[in-house]
């Protein structure tokens, strides 16, 4: 499915062979704009409780899809002018009709994205068959146990669907403030104009405690996601590792002198 000007479409950022997302920090969006966030993938995306970063939709993939087309800070498409471009599209026209939908309609557009991407599912894995290696049995025992990382990436899914602050730095990007306060506005935050970080789940319900949350992302395909997190600020599972390791405070300032050393080596 295309946007607006037909310049992006679903796949431009979930790529099947990066398990459905893009290999970029920050994602694209609506020509003319870029997005704030990750693209997360979509593995296993049907048997989520709430979806996006921010878990703002927790009721039915049909609203996501809605969402993700429509809306201004993703593909910006009126659904009226999609209808029409499938109705004169002889394939979609027999797709349609293939698939007992009749003839195409948003609803049956909607439908038809919602169940393809509940078959997008992620099993086989070496966890799930019982061939680990040495060193990953290893690691999944300190995965339970002393690393905590079972706290939240749990189940099958290796996610409990919940929102926290783990403090990971933010990643400011002036080319992508008019995009952030556009869903920011549409989001119903007060005094938009003058926010400087996302607040992740304050949309969900507006209590303060909620701000800076994010949902727990699963850490199935995780090998073909990064960079890591709502921001893509964490380029590595080394990084990812690293950052957990030491303590987000420690990790903030290790990352300033990092990146100061990347660009001034001599110091």
């Amino acid at each position: 499915m295309e946007n607006g000007d037909t310049n992006l479409s679903c796949a431009s950022c979930h790529q099947p062979d990066k398990a459905f997302t893009d290999g970029l920090a920050l994602s694209t969006a609506y020509s003319g704009s870029e997005h704030f966030r990750n693209t997360p993938t979509l593995a296993n995306v049907g048997r989520r409780a709430a979806w996006f970063h921010d878990g703002r939709l927790g009721t039915n993939l049909n609203d996501v899809v809605r969402e993700s087309l429509t809306e201004t800070y993703f593909m910006n498409m009126d659904m009226r002018i999609m209808q029409e471009r499938l109705k004169q599209d002889p394939v979609y026209v027999d797709m349609f009709q293939k698939a007992g939908k009749g003839e195409p309609s948003n609803g049956g557009a909607r439908s038809a994205i919602q169940e393809f991407v509940k078959s997008i599912t992620s099993s086989g894995a070496p966890f799930d068959t019982g061939n680990m290696s040495v060193s990953a049995k290893a690691g999944f025992e300190l995965f339970k146990g002393k690393a905590g990382c079972a706290v939240c990436h749990a189940g099958p899914r290796f996610t409990d669907d919940n929102p926290y602050n783990i403090g990971v730095p933010e990643n400011p990007n002036p080319d992508r403030h008019v995009t952030f306060i556009t869903y920011a506005k549409f989001m119903g935050i007060e005094n938009y104009m003058n926010l400087r970080r996302d607040l992740g789940a304050f949309v969900r319900d507006h209590r303060q405690e909620s701000a800076g949350k994010f949902m727990t992302p699963t850490l199935r395909e995780l090998t073909y996601t990064a960079p890591y997190m709502h921001n893509g600020m964490l380029a590595s599972l080394e990084d990812v590792i690293d950052f957990y390791d030491r303590g987000t405070r420690d990790y903030v300032h290790w990352l300033s002198v990092k990146r100061r050393k990347a660009i001034w080596p001599i110091f």
